[in-house]
């Protein structure tokens, strides 16, 4: 579904150039969950960007579906750490927007987004706006947007990461199960250990940036919503958490040399 070899995203301001993304490589199954974890400004949020079509890159190539990546791919959604949502249009006509821009008729749009609010629990605040909502509803309203469109590649910049934990939790199940229905790509960017192991068949390990993946595992306990109960899932996390410690040692012996 993603193929990146050798991704190179510069930076360019008046005085230098910041390397975001070095030399990136990256491949990811028609279907499966990839967590994204890494040290802040190491360039997860830019890998997203890029793969949305919204950051050109320098050098290396990146397939989606055996195309290269464009701006305004219709099958892609991209869904933001602060919700992206328009705080003058209601519950209803947010989720719709999409669909809107794109022309449907009026019929499919309502169709459409009937079905999935009632999927998410939202169809009965449909006249509600966003700032009569909480954090969590605000998050479920952008994910109902996405979902609308029915895309085959989700790409998740932090979604949860505004969130009290409570409320994080019921969407990281409320996502697993969405993806148990109907599995679509995700890649998802996060800084927690314990969302990256629950939600990612695979978890992608970036170095301090500049950004390059140090680590890529593979998470055979994926899916099972009984995981966070299972010593199964804390062995995993030590392992994410000793990786993510030898990249922060590997930079620091960099630096002094």
């Amino acid at each position: 579904m993603i193929i990146v070899k050798n991704m190179l995203v510069e930076y360019q301001n008046l005085y230098d150039k910041l390397v975001a993304l070095n030399r990136v490589d990256l491949e990811v199954k028609e279907g499966e969950t990839c967590a994204i974890i890494g040290p802040s400004g190491c360039g997860k949020t830019t890998l997203l960007y890029a793969l949305a079509g919204l950051v050109p890159f320098n050098s290396g190539t990146a397939l989606i579906n055996g195309k290269p990546v464009k701006a305004k791919r219709k099958k892609t959604a991209l869904i933001l750490q602060d919700f992206g949502l328009l705080p003058w249009k209601n519950v209803w006509n947010n989720a719709a927007l999409g669909l809107s821009i794109r022309g449907c008729s009026q019929e499919y749009q309502e169709q459409r987004v009937k079905n999935i609010l009632n999927q998410l629990d939202l169809l009965k605040f449909k006249n509600y706006y966003p700032g009569q909502l909480s954090g969590g509803m605000r998050q479920r309203v952008a994910i109902a947007r996405a979902l609308t469109l029915e895309p085959d590649l989700l790409l998740m910049d932090e979604p949860f990461s505004a969130l009290d934990a409570i409320t994080r939790e019921e969407l990281q199940e409320l996502l697993l199960n969405i993806w148990q229905e109907k599995p679509v790509t995700i890649l998802l960017v996060t800084h927690s250990i314990e969302e990256a192991v629950y939600l990612g068949q695979r978890i992608a390990i970036f170095s301090p940036g500049p950004g390059t993946i140090i680590s890529n595992i593979s998470n055979p306990y994926f899916g099972d919503p009984s995981l966070k109960r299972r010593p199964e899932f804390y062995r995993i996390c030590s392992k994410v958490r000793s990786l993510l410690e030898d990249g922060r040692a590997h930079e620091l012996k960099e630096n002094k040399v």
